[in-house]
């Protein structure tokens, strides 16, 4: 009995069935040569505790299986949820540091003109520069810092309390920085702001009345502006943007529109595609949708839809028949506006 269960137990189910099922025909066997074709009381309790041995031992392993699983899919969901919030991180970092860099460029390019003539707004603009600098340099920091955090460390032995290093027990002092935005269009006034001192011209249009946005959605809105004003600055440096926001019933509608760049004096510098990307990912996520494409008249636009409460068709529809007639900003493509 011990030799059937443990194999039952050791091995998969069914050489644990095949083991109790021929160590019970071999009992039976021998007491029918041995007792001339009759049984003994004894004799089938002997099968049937072999029998049962075997069922205890394919109950065992059967439930060691499924801790395995369960652990197996316990890791994989822990890898995954890594995975997606470092991809996060990545959007994050791509989104901040490329419109603070963009500022800085932007910045750049205002002061060398004024260096001579306008010491003073040549100061100014450095100082912009070292201010967009310095907010790069820390979000860049914050983000390093997460994705070199205790996420893949948590199996390993022996590893040490952040709380003795004085750190949140999460050991990140710099995770609420990055892991929980606030941004939104609470702030898109001064995100414009910072564009305009740049020197790119900003105009802003509210239609409607505005209604409440989830999370998502209203972090969604605030990334696809600010990617769209930065690509702009990148791609046609000193073109006039305007940007519109439409409200309906059910959704908001973002138009985003760039004209070419107005004169050739500062050539606009190419692009991955991965802010493009991004910003589809991001309408993805927050149940809304994306899109970007050149204007005929050399410029770029981008359109965005992002629900403000389940998806009704009567919004989608209206919201699609306002956006699409409107004219939206330069996604980060690889294709440049003149």
């Amino acid at each position: 009995m011990l030799a059937v269960y443990t194999v039952a137990a050791c091995r998969r189910q069914r050489d644990g069935w095949i083991a109790g099922g021929v160590a019970g025909g071999v009992l039976l066997t021998v007491a029918l040569l041995f007792q001339r074709i009759s049984l003994g009381g004894t004799d089938v309790v002997m099968v049937e505790l072999v029998l049962i041995a075997a069922g205890v031992g394919v109950g065992t392993r059967a439930r060691h299986d499924a801790r395995a699983r369960r652990a197996r899919e316990a890791r994989e969901q822990s890898r995954q949820a890594v995975l997606d919030e470092r991809l996060r991180i990545a959007r994050e970092l791509h989104d901040t540091l490329a419109h603070e860099l963009a500022l800085v460029d932007a910045q750049a390019g205002v002061a060398d003109y004024p260096l001579d003539v306008d010491p003073a707004a040549a100061r100014r603009a450095l100082r912009d520069i070292t201010q967009h600098t310095s907010a790069a340099i820390d979000d860049l920091r914050a983000a390093l810092v997460l994705l070199r955090s205790d996420h893949d460390e948590t199996d390993r032995p022996g590893r040490e309390d952040p709380a003795s290093r004085g750190l949140p027990p999460d050991g990140d002092p710099t995770r609420d920085r990055v892991l929980s935005p606030t941004v939104g269009l609470d702030r898109l006034a001064g995100l414009l702001g910072r564009f305009r001192d740049g020197g790119t011209p900003v105009t802003l249009d509210v239609v409607g009345e505005r209604e409440d946005l989830g999370h998502n959605a209203d972090l969604a809105a605030y990334r696809i502006i600010q990617e769209a004003l930065t690509n702009a600055t990148k791609h046609a440096p000193g073109a006039p943007v305007d940007v519109t926001l439409r409200w309906v019933p059910g959704y908001l509608g973002l138009e985003i529109r760039n004209a070419h760049a107005p004169s050739p004096g500062r050539p606009g510098s190419a692009g991955t595609g991965h802010g493009l990307i991004g910003l589809r990912e991001r309408a993805r996520v927050a149940h809304g949708r994306f899109d970007a494409g050149p204007t005929p008249d050399g410029g770029y636009r981008a359109t965005a839809e992002l629900p403000t409460r389940p998806r009704s068709t009567t919004g989608a529809s209206d919201v699609r028949g306002n956006v699409r007639g409107g004219a939206a900003a330069a996604p980060d493509t690889e294709e440049p506006s003149p």
